[in-house]
């Protein structure tokens, strides 16, 4: 009788001390992944402004270099998103961040030539960068799911549709 109490015992407290560490690993994940997307947003934003200096200087370094190294930033925070997770918006954010790291080095090469496709650019980038601002502060909560909450059911939808646009005027930039 007592080693069927005790054994009740102690499989109550592994499943509570299972469920417990699954919640908190979670959580871990949540946090991470929310700050991940929180720098995400800050290196769009300072992508933005490098192509808004770019349209006043004209100084291709400005892409070339510095724009190019905060897109490889933003596509090692959101690469740290995309593990264990199978959210579209992710893989998005990633493709959007390798197409502006690309287009730096494709930009060292060959002038811009359409402007306006760059003001399309930081629309978008701008639009992006917007909605991630603030997630540094998060605890515990889905990003995502937040991303939902405040921003509406079709959150993630325009997230990625901006995504899609800056990646078509990125690609099309310099042809």
């Amino acid at each position: 009788m007592i080693v069927a109490v005790a054994l009740s015992v102690s499989l109550i407290l592994n499943l509570y001390f299972y469920l417990y560490v699954r919640v908190q690993n979670e959580n871990v994940t949540n946090n991470m992944r929310a700050r991940a997307l929180a720098s995400y947003g800050g290196q769009m934003g300072t992508i933005k402004y490098l192509f808004n200096k770019y349209l006043d200087t004209k100084n291709r370094s400005l892409i070339g270099n510095e724009a190019m190294w905060c897109a490889y930033g933003a596509e090692l925070m959101v690469d740290a998103c995309r593990q264990g997770s199978d959210e579209e918006i992710y893989n998005q954010l990633w493709k959007t961040a390798h197409a502006v790291f690309m287009f730096g080095l494709d930009v060292r090469e060959a002038p811009i030539t359409n402007e306006t496709k760059i003001s399309l650019a930081i629309s978008s980038l701008d639009h992006i960068s917007h909605y991630f601002a603030g997630f540094e502060m998060l605890r515990d909560v889905d990003p995502i799911k937040h991303l939902s909450q405040v921003y509406g059911a079709n959150a993630t939808a325009t997230v990625i549709y901006y995504c899609e646009i800056l990646q078509d005027n990125l690609s099309s930039l310099l042809e």
